[in-house]
């Protein structure tokens, strides 16, 4: 992801199999952990590749004891490199299932990895993973920032901590940070973002001496298998003298009323005293999307909640760092959308599918004309012709309007029987939810699409005569309605973009 390294103007990337000293004041140091590939071509005396001189781990408990390694020891074991993969490691597949493992957590650039580990009751359950770095800059240390992005894929029903120590010894006693990944798995597990700052001051660390970083997992609730992790663009600002000046960060937003779908444009009104131009930014959204390091983002809210965005600024010259946290909330946008049932002779029901509060008013319209208010069903019958009708389901105490749901009927005179979009073309599309296309199948000759997001703005249209494999990387994560109109009538699909 390289995300720190294309904020900074000047950055020193190493290499996995050198040591992390710091060779020169204000020149920050990264590690992307592009050529870590825990495989077992790794060099002797590197865990997949990675210098033991400024690395250890413990944490491997029974006979899986042999996989731990000391600072500057030499340890090849198979549970150290168990190689590339994007996720999804079964930990009670093969005892080597668990342990170390390059992660490709940006399936976007395939280049990009991070050192992952997965756990299990005997591997890494507690587990404590140490970094230490060493002053070799010819003079005194009086203030570092540490970071690196935490990478989490939530994908068993099981919480578990991640929590980062440091100090000036390997017990590192002093807390900066925890991450709790939730107890229930996502629906849909990818790969998602946690960024950790931790600002240390005053610490006068002398020529030569080191310090010492460690970052600790165990379980927290739940049962069953563990969720994966991996540290990625891990960074050091060192300085030689302690922070001056003030910096105070903030940030306002487009829009009192949120609903869910609904795109925030953020707007970072960050100050500092004297002006910088060094300044960096991390976003967390609160809901479990990626972060940003934009400096005033723009993002979707795909889901209804109350959601914390905590904006971290940090000064690269200065060595200041402010926090601010605000609270929004989004609303829920009522859902409309119905079924057909053809009870035969032209009568049919149309039901909306879902259970909505008893407040919630429904809207049923038949060719335009209003046909009911409050009921979940509708019954018509239809002589011949093509029939159009639609539903909008409103909360009346709530601020999100819904979208309104059509669709087409048409009655054959001479069967009076159905002729829809839905029932005799059986148009598909697929997959859905998907991130960046859909195929759709059984499309006839001159059939429009539409495609609105959740505000019913068209965002796309297009006439379609063969079935086509539609890209959307245009599209941002949150859902979408899709309209396919032809002389069979009309059919909206609900389209989720994760």
């Amino acid at each position: 992801m390289k995300k720190i390294f294309t904020l900074l103007s000047l950055v020193f990337v190493i290499g996995l199999n050198a040591q992390f000293n710091i060779n020169s004041i204000g020149v920050p140091l990264l590690i992307d952990f592009d050529g870590f590939k825990a495989d077992s071509a790794a060099a002797p005396g590197a865990i997949g590749g990675i210098n033991t001189n400024w690395f250890a781990i413990k944490g491997f408990t029974g006979t899986n004891a042999v996989n731990n390694v000391d600072f500057g020891t030499i340890n090849n074991s198979p549970k150290l490199k168990l190689g590339t993969s994007s996720g999804g490691a079964t930990t009670g597949a093969s005892p080597t299932a668990s342990g170390i493992y390059s992660f490709r957590t940006d399936i976007n650039d395939t280049s990009d990895r991070a050192f992952g580990f997965q756990s299990t009751a005997n591997d890494l359950t507690p587990g404590s993973i140490y970094f230490k770095i060493k002053n070799t800059s010819g003079q005194t240390i009086n203030s570092l920032i540490f970071s690196f992005t935490l990478e989490v894929k939530n994908n068993e029903n099981r919480a578990n901590n991640v929590q980062l120590y440091h100090g000036l010894d390997s017990l590192a006693a002093n807390l900066g940070g925890t991450y709790v990944s939730p107890a229930a798995a996502d629906a849909s597990p990818v790969w998602i973002d946690t960024t950790f700052v931790l600002n240390l001051l005053n610490i006068n660390l002398a020529v030569n001496a080191e310090y010492y970083f460690l970052i600790k997992t165990d379980d927290v609730s739940g049962s069953g298998s563990r969720d994966e992790f991996a540290i990625n663009d891990l960074a050091i600002f060192a300085s030689g003298s302690n922070p001056t000046g003030v910096l105070n960060s903030d940030f306002t937003i487009n829009d009192s009323v949120i609903c869910e779908g609904e795109s925030v444009i953020f707007t970072n009104t960050t100050s500092s005293n004297p002006p910088s131009t060094n300044i960096i930014y991390f976003w967390n959204f609160g809901d479990g999307s990626v972060n940003s390091n934009v400096t005033s983002p723009i993002h979707p809210f795909d889901s209804a909640g109350m959601f914390t965005v905590t904006l971290i600024a940090v000064d690269t010259l200065t060595f200041l760092i402010d926090t601010m946290e605000k609270n929004i909330t989004v609303y829920k946008v009522p859902e409309s959308t119905f079924t057909i049932t053809n009870n035969g002779a032209g009568n049919y029901t149309f039901t909306a599918p879902f259970i909505a509060p008893s407040n919630y008013i429904y809207n049923w319209t038949v060719n335009g004309i209003a046909s009911g208010t409050s009921q979940s069903t509708l019954n018509q019958t239809f002589t011949t012709g093509t029939n159009k009708v639609c539903l909008t389901v409103i909360n009346p105490l709530g601020p999100c309007p819904s979208l309104t749901y059509c669709d087409s009927i048409s009655v054959l005179a001479s069967t009076l029987a159905p002729n829809t979009l839905n029932n005799r073309v059986g148009i598909k599309i697929y997959p859905n939810p998907t991130k960046d296309y859909v195929q759709l199948e059984n499309v006839s000759s001159k059939t429009m699409l539409k495609i609105y997001n959740a505000l019913g703005q068209v965002v796309r249209q297009e006439q379609l005569n063969t079935d086509v494999k539609l890209q959307l990387e245009e599209l941002k994560v949150g859902f979408y309605f899709v309209e396919l109109k032809s002389a069979f009538g009309t059919k909206t699909i609900k389209l989720i973009i994760q």
